[in-house]
């Protein structure tokens, strides 16, 4: 008789182990099934004990050892793969549980008993650990990528490679497949069962090398060859979570290489601040010399709206050099990309006698305005709130409703006034609900002459070709984020952008002054990372410290407010702070952080790992957030 210890695969369950019996052993890393909760629900194995050494511990505990029920599958996950979760988990405040519901598939774990495995004997170190990163355009940076794959393929060695996105896993497929299409699997959370399957025990029973693209949770694809670990787009925000665990798989992927012994790579057009600080620092070396400077054919431009005004004196939010450059692709059948960070007519709607914006009436974020099939409406982006427009304001009864900023629908409209005749398509989440649309969208845009396409960053995703002109007609906007990483984040998507043009490339802004335009035009990505590396220093932001961010939510703002104020006195010793999150209402609940700032060599801090976790769940911890809003 065994007590087997085993790790629920589940959310929201505190403890970080359960105990079960077993009247056999069962190897460490199988997937079972438990009793939990009136309900069954799916475990790992982590350990087992004869009843015998424990005997007497039993007879003292307050509780009963229910039996375990079927093993599903033996040797599923590597011991690798365990204690890497487990060092995950410490680092995120987390439960390992949570950290495998999260890096585990829903439909892995259902279809485990089918899917294929390597036996434990066959797994093996090939202690080639390294830690590199490469910063180049994307035709160098896959150029690279190839080459690589294709030297590790000679010595009998896979490659896994991640992508944060469906839509960039396929990209990545069409160019790196080229000459080893038969040995290159894609997988993504999106597959059905029967294709899972199929592909899966394809992939593991190849006995050639293979090219693994997957979205990150597949990282655990269980062959035991791969050599080398490629996190592609690593500047993306989409390796964080963005719900519970809310872990960081770039983190994740550190401490499993190290475990495996194989090749690490970091790889972007360009890399976040705090990895390039750390390959100064000699924690990550360079696969190819990092490209501080980008090159471009096109013709780059700044234009300044600042008093840009139409003839009835309202701001117009097209500049000369961009009716300049509509009118020439008109003329010559070229090919134009216009993007928008804001959606709908008009991102904010203000009373002008009061001053007050108009709000979501069940989370106080900003309204946006929207044209719906000819009738207005006013839309909340962060909880779908919608309901017609309003002629009235609700604060002082005022009728001076104005909209303020110039979201993709105003462009869109604009440019059918100026040209007419001209096939004009626009892709944003609110025009293209699926993959299949957004591609369509696309592929009729390239298809035509003189077509212009007005998108927001998600066109960026499927636009795989370069187009003559590229247009940032609003930008400026997203500076008013007051989030510390939000000028990296605007360079970075400008400088996707400004790789999509062939021609020409104009950015169009009410802040010409800011150094950030000259960095981007020049392509001079060194001064831009100094003087981003320099803001963080004067203010000890991260990678000098580590954020870690508690949020609490009420439906009283008071007791939010005192729940707040108890957690930042309970933690003083950690620099703590608490304020009202920048919507401070979500969904009707009041919405308060505490911030903490630490030493980041000094965590995990098992002391206040401890307090972290004995937080009751309606709590949510954010460590390494990528935002303090």
């Amino acid at each position: 008789m065994f007590a087997i210890e085993v790790i629920p695969i589940v959310k929201g369950i505190l403890k970080e182990k359960l105990t079960y019996f077993s009247n056999k052993e069962i190897p460490l890393g199988a997937i079972v099934e438990i009793p939990l909760r009136k309900k069954t629900a799916k475990a790992l194995v982590s350990g087992k004990t004869s009843i015998l050494e424990i005997k007497s511990q039993l007879k003292q505990a307050d509780f009963s050892v229910k039996k375990i029920g079927t093993v599903k599958v033996k040797n599923f996950l590597p011991t690798e793969f365990i204690e890497s979760a487990e060092e995950t988990a410490e680092f995120f405040a987390s439960s390992t549980g949570a950290i495998l519901n999260n890096l585990i598939p829903k439909q892995v774990i259902e279809k485990s008993d089918k899917l294929k495995t390597e036996s434990p004997e066959k797994r093996h170190n090939v202690n080639r650990h390294e830690k590199l990163v490469i910063q180049a355009g994307e035709e160098e940076r896959f150029s690279t990528y190839r080459n690589l794959i294709r030297e590790e393929f000679a010595k009998n060695l896979s490659v896994l490679f991640i992508a944060p996105t469906l839509e960039e896993i396929n990209r990545s497929k069409k160019i790196l497949e080229k000459g080893i299409e038969d040995f290159v699997f894609c997988f993504n959370s999106g597959m059905s069962p029967k294709e899972l399957e199929d592909k899966w025990n394809r992939a593991v029973a190849l006995k050639h090398p293979i090219l693994l693209i997957s979205t990150p949770q597949f990282i655990n694809f269980p062959r035991s060859d791969f050599s080398t670990i490629i996190i592609e787009r690593e500047n993306s925000s989409a390796y964080k979570d963005i719900r519970r665990p809310y872990i960081d798989v770039r983190t994740f992927a550190e401490i499993f290489a190290k475990k495996l012994g194989v090749k690490l790579v970091f790889g972007d057009f360009f890399l976040r601040t705090e990895t390039i600080w750390r390959q100064e620092n000699l924690d990550f070396s360079e696969l190819t010399p990092i490209k501080f400077r980008t090159v471009s054919s096109a013709r780059e431009e700044l234009a300044d709206l600042t008093g840009n005004k139409n003839k009835d004196g309202d701001f117009y939010p097209f500049s000369e050099k961009m009716l300049e450059t509509l009118e020439f692709a008109q003329k010559n059948k070229e090919k134009v990309f216009i993007f928008g960070a804001r959606k709908g007519l008009s991102p904010l709607l203000t009373c002008l006698d009061c001053g007050k914006s108009v709000e979501c009436q069940n989370c106080a974020s900003p309204i946006t305005l929207h044209d719906e099939v000819g009738k207005r409406k006013m839309i909340c982006h962060k909880c779908g709130f919608k309901k017609d427009a309003i002629d009235k304001c609700g604060n002082c009864g005022g009728w001076r409703i104005r909209g303020l900023g110039i979201g993709l629908e105003s462009i869109e409209k604009e440019i059918e006034k100026l040209y007419p005749k001209t096939k004009v398509w626009r892709l944003d989440k609110e025009i293209a609900r699926t993959a299949n649309q957004a591609n369509k969208i696309i592929a009729a845009y390239l298809k035509s002459d003189d077509g212009i396409l007005v998108g927001s960053e998600m066109a960026l995703f499927y636009l795989d070709e370069k187009v003559d002109h590229v247009i940032s007609a609003t930008i400026d906007s997203l500076f008013s984020i007051p989030d510390f990483r939000i000028n990296e984040r605007v360079f970075s998507l400008l400088l996707r952008l400004k790789t999509k043009a062939e021609k020409s490339f104009l950015v169009q802004t009410r802040l010409p002054d800011l150094s950030l335009w000259q960095n981007l035009l020049s392509g001079n990505l060194i001064d831009f990372y100094r003087n981003e590396l320099e803001a963080r220093r004067k203010l000890d932001y991260p990678p000098f410290s580590l954020f870690i961010k508690i949020i609490i939510q009420s439906t009283q703002k008071e007791t939010a407010e005192r729940e707040a104020e108890k957690i930042k006195s309970d933690l003083s010793e950690y620099q703590s702070i608490a304020y009202p999150a920048f919507i401070p209402k979500t969904k009707g609940r009041y919405v308060m952080n505490i911030l903490l700032k630490l030493d980041r060599d000094k965590w995990p801090n098992k002391e206040l790992l401890e307090k972290l976790r004995a937080l009751p769940p309606k709590f949510s911890i954010k460590v390494d957030p990528e935002n303090i809003l």
